[in-house]
């Protein structure tokens, strides 16, 4: 998934205009991500049931390197990791599991508002990825094994402002929606009188609502 992302990146690069080419804009950020996690099937564990899985928000901190189209327009590549970690919920108490790592990889569709000479500049974005959990140390059991890492289905939505001391270097803050795509459970069944009846799934996603502030250099 994470190859594809790339491939889909670099594959867009090469339309970018004559004029823009050359102009690209890259970035680091620093934040806080709130995050949840998903519903499980019931189950015990060391004798209390869980029927959740939690993901504790964190710190984050993320890259984004981006291609202009136009003066407005940008093809972007971003990267973001959340410090987090995976917790057992259920009705009686929560328990950590263990310590985890999710990576975002994106490829983004990014508008920037106003004149490229603009001292102030809010933009929004757009696109598609992958998110990667990498977990860690098992909390349960110290030494045991660890969880299998997981890579998943992702898009997001955000929108921000730059604001630039200069020609090429500027501040920016924004925020972030990246719903993540985990599992499929089964939602029912449908009937309709004319096409029959088929069955319905309810789709579980994780989701991190990121909020970052960072520093831009564009070229």
């Amino acid at each position: 998934m994470k190859l594809r992302t790339a491939a889909i990146f670099l594959m867009m690069l090469p339309v970018t205009s004559a004029a823009y080419a050359q102009h690209v804009e890259v970035g680091a950020t620093f934040g806080y991500t709130f995050s949840e996690g998903v519903s499980i099937t019931p189950r015990p564990v060391l004798g209390v049931i869980y029927d959740g899985l939690g993901v504790d928000s964190g710190k984050s901190a993320g890259f984004t390197f981006g291609v202009y189209l136009s003066e407005q327009s940008q093809v972007e590549f971003l990267w973001n990791r959340q410090s987090s970690v995976l917790t057992g919920e259920g009705p009686v108490s929560d328990r950590p599991l263990s310590d985890l790592k999710i990576d975002n990889y994106m490829v983004n569709y990014v508008y920037n508002f106003g004149a490229r000479e603009s001292r102030m500049t809010p933009y929004a974005f757009a696109g598609i990825g992958a998110t990667s959990f990498v977990f860690g140390d098992n909390l349960l059991n110290p030494g045991g094994p660890k969880i299998d890492g997981q890579t998943k289905f992702a898009t997001n939505l955000g929108a921000g402002a730059k604001f630039y001391f200069g020609h090429n270097v500027g501040a920016k803050v924004g925020v972030r929606w990246t719903p993540t795509y985990i599992k499929s459970d089964p939602g029912g069944t449908w009937c309709d009188p004319f096409y029959g009846c088929w069955q319905m799934v309810d789709n579980d996603y994780a989701n991190q609502f990121d909020t970052s502030f960072g520093i831009t250099f564009r070229f």
